[in-house]
């Protein structure tokens, strides 16, 4: 077999979780089910193409471009019920009839915890089992550690390479990966002779 396959043990196997440097989310799901591999092929005209692998199902996500990845992400989490949103994201351009929202009493807050806890599904992977090609151009570990404001904050590392990089908003995880793919192809133009 050809294709370099990244082999997630050697990341988070033979280590408490709290010993990587990846930050905790506090889920009661494993800390490993909470980073998603970005896989990139190709990065032409500022599009980058590729796949997103998680823990969460077997199916990986498709992407054209680095906004679809964003939405992407975001619909995984949505999906797994993880990292719950602190507002919710309008979907239309209709003015929104306003809510009034009650507050919970403790009973009333312990049911909901329950209830939304048994409705979360396991991860369908393990370290040893999730099996992910490597990126053509690049790989990256994500850890999406909360969604607030109407955008994401958590970690970003780069495969194969040293060091871990907190991202605060989706225009700066954007920016982070995108100024690393244009470096990427640019060194790779330079090394090629182009």
């Amino acid at each position: 077999m050809d294709e370099k396959v990244i082999d997630m043990r050697k990341i988070l196997q033979n280590k408490y979780f709290a010993e990587d440097n990846l930050p905790r989310t506090g889920s009661i799901h494993p800390e490993f089910s909470h980073t998603m591999t970005v896989c990139v092929d190709a990065f032409e005209c500022g599009l980058a193409q590729g796949w997103i692998h998680n823990y969460y199902f077997e199916s990986k996500t498709e992407f054209s471009s680095l906004d679809q990845m964003l939405l992407g992400i975001d619909d995984i989490l949505d999906r797994a019920g993880e990292c719950q949103r602190d507002t919710r994201l309008r979907t239309t351009f209709k003015k929104e009839p306003t809510v009034k929202r009650t507050s919970m009493d403790d009973e009333q807050f312990v049911d909901y915890l329950t209830s939304s806890i048994a409705e979360r599904m396991p991860p369908a992977f393990n370290p040893d089992t999730l099996r992910v090609k490597e990126g053509k151009l690049a790989s990256y570990f994500i850890r999406v550690l909360a969604r607030q404001h109407s955008s994401m904050q958590g970690v970003i590392n780069r495969a194969g390479k040293e060091g871990v990089c907190v991202f605060r908003s989706e225009m700066e995880l954007l920016r982070l990966i995108r100024d690393d793919l244009t470096a990427e192809c640019s060194w790779n133009k330079r090394k090629a002779g182009k």
